[in-house]
């Protein structure tokens, strides 16, 4: 059985809806909910600057 992860999700650390994203990407690709999320979060940042 594969390590399971638990994700605290910090309204300060990520947008609600970079969260709903993030959940949306993991059920469809391979990449872990950490990596999808850090990627949209990064996105996000650049997008601003």
């Amino acid at each position: 059985m594969p390590e399971r992860e638990i994700y605290l999700l910090s309204p300060r650390a990520l947008s609600p809806e970079t969260i709903a994203v993030a959940f949306a990407k993991t059920s469809r690709a391979p990449e872990s909910f950490r990596e999808i999320a850090n990627e949209l979060s990064d996105e996000k940042i650049c997008a601003v600057s």
